[in-house]
């Protein structure tokens, strides 16, 4: 059985990942580059997209470490499902400080204002939502004595 909380936090670590593939997208076609750690250059938007980012998007291997969190939450037992959890908090907390860090008026380049602070209130929202969610599965998930894996498909 899948608990509430696993079950909304799941779907929330689906809105993020969907998010960001789009933000990705965008950011690629757009040359918007990380601005988190200093200036990046536009031109290689699409290397740095895979360890550092863009101005829309986290690292692909951090999306890819959530997905192996989701995978660990979803269908593991109670000592990798909980690891998946804490996986799950903490990159929601790295998202959420890594959405907030990038400017609203990047140098590198000119994205409108108001795109940017509607685009890091859904994306802080989201990853703050997916941090939430995921400590309150892991404090059920030992408070309940869960130990099988759970069955996919049914949420309870």
């Amino acid at each position: 059985m899948v608990s509430r909380p696993r079950a909304l936090m799941l779907l929330v670590a689906g809105a993020v990942v969907v998010l960001n593939a789009t933000g990705w997208v965008i950011s690629v076609a757009a040359e918007l580059p990380s601005e988190f750690d200093g200036v990046r250059d536009p031109d290689e938007v699409l290397s740095d997209s895979v360890t550092v980012g863009t101005l829309l998007a986290a690292p692909l291997t951090t999306l890819v470490a959530l997905g192996v969190a989701m995978l660990l939450a979803w269908r593991g037992g109670r000592w990798l499902r909980s690891a998946g959890l804490v996986g799950a908090a903490v990159l929601g907390v790295l998202f959420t400080v890594g959405t907030l860090a990038e400017p609203l008026h990047p140098e590198a380049s000119d994205p409108p204002v108001a795109f940017l602070l509607a685009w890091k209130v859904l994306a802080a929202g989201l990853c703050a939502g997916l941090a939430i969610l995921s400590a309150v599965a892991l404090y059920r998930t030992w408070r309940s004595g869960e130990t099988r894996p759970t069955e996919l498909g049914r949420l309870t």
